[in-house]
């Protein structure tokens, strides 16, 4: 979640926080995390087929085990990633790039998982 922080909600004489913080900007690791400790990351899809059922059922299964919200967004739509209706949705096609959130840094191993299914195309 985006958060706007205006001169209003800062009190006068304290700092403006930093809504983001940047980390390394390579594709394969963290590149965003924001105040709300949610943690982001880019993939691209590269298999041929794109993003089809077999695979979006493959993420939501990996989703399912976070104890916390997992997204998949793309050009300003935002999926469900524990929904694979709400994946396939996106069509996704080969070379798309995507963008995995999850809210909580304990599901980490989740995004971890889900990246590597995307860098290794879902095994196909």
């Amino acid at each position: 979640m985006i958060r706007n922080f205006s001169a209003s909600a800062v009190p006068a004489g304290a700092e403006r926080p930093e809504p983001w913080a940047r980390l390394p900007e390579s594709r394969s690791e963290i590149i965003l995390t924001n105040i709300d400790h949610t943690l982001i990351r880019n993939v691209t899809v590269v298999n041929a087929l794109g993003l089809h059922a077999r695979s979006a059922a493959r993420i939501a299964a990996l989703a399912s085990e976070a104890t916390h919200d997992v997204r998949v967004c793309r050009q300003g739509e935002t999926a469900d990633a524990k929904s694979v209706i709400d994946l396939l949705t996106m069509a996704c096609t080969r070379g798309s790039v995507l963008t995995v959130e999850i809210v909580d840094p304990s599901d980490q191993d989740v995004l971890d998982r889900i990246v590597a299914l995307f860098a290794d195309g879902f095994g196909e």
